[in-house]
């Protein structure tokens, strides 16, 4: 496999695994990556796109549901640390807060809860790609 192969076929992968063409969701499976590009490899009609044939090539040979799946629960397993991780940042910042709002050190506060909210944003989001995470898992099982 080349190296324009390695780099090409993740960025097709991650672009046929999330949407279609007209933005609506593909199948998380092998034989739906599959359809999807040579659905755009039929599209480019007389157009040689030798990335998506490239690609197709790469699904047919390496690409397995079994595969898949272990990749997605990886990435699930990453973001639930993630979580965790965030979740002590934050316990620290609202200790950090009340030690602050002890002390009288407005300056100090308002940096806590600033670093509270940031951090809660983070954590929804977070949350938010474990939920997509979860259903391409039960999707793949």
């Amino acid at each position: 496999m080349s190296r324009k192969t390695l780099f090409v076929l993740p960025l097709l992968l991650w672009g046929v695994s999330t949407t279609g063409f007209a933005g609506e969701p593909t199948g998380y499976d092998c034989q739906s990556k599959r359809l999807e590009v040579e659905k755009r490899i039929e599209q480019a009609g007389d157009t040689i796109d030798v990335g998506l044939q490239t690609a197709l090539k790469e699904l047919t040979t390496h690409c397995t549901d079994s595969g898949l799946l272990e990749k997605a629960k990886k990435k699930l397993t990453k973001l639930e640390r993630k979580v965790r991780e965030k979740q002590d940042d934050i316990t620290e910042a609202t200790n950090d807060l009340a030690e602050a709002q002890a002390e009288g050190k407005t300056l100090k506060v308002n940096k806590y809860q600033r670093k509270i909210k940031e951090k809660q944003a983070e954590l929804a989001e977070i949350k938010a790609e474990i939920e997509e995470q979860q259903s391409i898992v039960k999707a793949l099982q």
